[in-house]
């Protein structure tokens, strides 16, 4: 016979109590955010136990049929293992977006970003789990469900006055989407939405992508540096070297995961003044990976950082230029030829540099790696030529160094990015006016014009 109002309680296989639910009058009862081939444990409460002996707990289908049973494992204990086949029953693709929310934090004291530290997140029943934040309090917590609340305690320092503490949600471009409220005894309050979750986490989690990092000393990419990764439990994964920029690269790193970048003990020296920039698709500075201790890094891969797993990067309508001017022996050189390779060896372009040096390349595809090349019998040797870049982050130029007359670049790095679906003409305007030196009217001048953003976009006579 079915049995209404029984209070049943859930446990991991660890023992952990991580939900309850209560019988309704066909003695049904529902529990979520189970894993499938993971194992639990049903007790009944303590006012349930004088059921135990005649009961029995059956697995039902989505049409409500008995499929099997669970086992009975001790007094008022049954156990069982969640698989796919005795459970037909799946929440709609609608309810389930709903109910598997990721939350991206970040804790801080006094104002500043605090780690790492230990916190607790606690649903309506009981702990459901821990975490560790990395050192600039990053954390995520996983599969939370829609519009239940929950409540964040602080484990690991009784000293800190939690009036000074707070807790803040992030989406995908570092902009703060929430906060968790404070409560009387120093725990934080929040309601899982999708206002604060992160964007898009079902596309990203369980899922993998490079992790693009760039090692600087004073803001100088430094090269030929060995950097070993670790994952949280400070196990070994792997290791690689820096380029010539600075920049390097780990394969298949998993997202949400915390990881520590360690710096080979031969390259120990160079910790001190050190940084590790996350990169993202376009090898932009997206974020530093936090000093975890002497010669160590720590970071949570988070899609911001790598901004798409690489098999869900879509082809992107875009184009990119590359520009710059040449100097031999520091002077700007007209009419040196320069010549710009592509990764197949193909030569998609080529160009002559005008008065002051300058030269310009257009319409490179996006995140690809070209070869410039120079080949002039008027330089005054070939050490003695000088090419530098002009893009959004060096809008002076940005010295690139030659290996024989050549370097290899990488468009989305050192170019500036064209979007090929903008009318060239929309937005623009004339611009007109004099040049005065000394309240002077002065001719023949020649004027470059730049953007916000430092980048030269044109130029004048007067």
């Amino acid at each position: 016979m079915a049995q209404d109002s029984v209070l049943l309680n859930l446990y991991n296989e660890d023992g952990d109590l991580i939900g309850a639910a209560t019988t309704d009058e066909d003695g049904k009862f529902v529990f979520k955010g189970l894993n499938f081939y993971d194992s639990y444990i049903v007790k009944l409460s303590e006012e349930g136990e004088g059921l135990f002996d005649q009961s029995t707990i059956y697995f039902l289908d989505q049409e409500g049929n008995k499929v099997d049973s669970a086992r009975t494992l001790l007094f008022n204990a049954y156990s069982f293992q969640y698989l796919p086949k005795e459970y037909a029953v799946r929440p709609a693709i609608d309810e389930f977006d709903e109910s598997d929310l990721t939350v991206v934090g970040q804790f801080s004291y006094k104002g500043l970003a605090t780690g790492p530290m230990n916190l607790e997140i606690l649903d309506e029943q009981d702990i459901r789990d821990t975490v560790l934040t990395d050192s600039l309090g990053l954390f995520t917590f996983d599969k939370l469900r829609a519009n239940e609340e929950y409540l964040v305690r602080v484990l690991d320092d009784d000293t800190m006055d939690m009036q000074f503490a707070s807790i803040e949600f992030i989406s995908s471009d570092s902009g703060v989407v929430g906060f968790a409220k404070k409560t009387e005894d120093g725990s934080f309050a929040f309601t899982a939405s999708k206002e604060i979750a992160f964007d898009n986490a079902e596309l990203f989690r369980g899922k993998r992508s490079q992790f693009v990092g760039k090692f600087v000393i004073d803001e100088q990419g430094k090269d030929g540096v060995v950097i070993s990764l670790f994952d949280q439990d400070g196990e070994f994964i792997s290791t690689t070297t820096t380029d010539s920029t600075g920049e390097f690269i780990f394969e298949d790193v998993e997202y949400f995961r915390e990881y520590k970048l360690r710096l080979a003990e031969a390259y120990s020296d160079l910790f001190n003044g050190s940084k590790i920039y996350l990169l993202d698709e376009y090898r932009e500075p997206k974020d530093t990976a936090a000093v975890y201790r002497f010669n160590e890094f720590t970071f949570i891969h988070l899609p911001k950082d790598v901004a798409m797993p690489l098999d869900l990067i879509e082809e992107k309508d875009e184009s990119w230029s590359l520009s710059g001017f040449f100097t031999d022996r520091n002077d700007p050189k007209e009419g040196v030829k320069l010549y710009l390779i592509d990764e197949d060896g193909l030569e998609p372009d080529s160009t002559t540099t005008a008065v002051n040096g300058e030269f310009e390349f257009q319409e490179l595809k996006v995140n690809t790696d070209y070869t410039l090349s120079i080949n002039d019998s008027t330089l005054a040797t070939i050490d003695s030529a000088r090419v530098y870049l002009i893009n959004e982050a060096y809008p002076e130029g940005e010295e690139v160094h030659l290996n024989n007359g050549r370097i290899t670049l990488n468009s989305s790095r050192f170019g500036v990015r064209l979007s090929s679906d903008e009318d060239p003409e929309m937005g623009k305007v004339e611009m007109k006016g004099v040049f005065l030196h000394q309240d002077i009217l002065l001719a023949d001048v020649r004027l470059l014009i730049f953007n916000e953003n430092g980048v030269r976009v044109g130029e004048a006579y007067h």
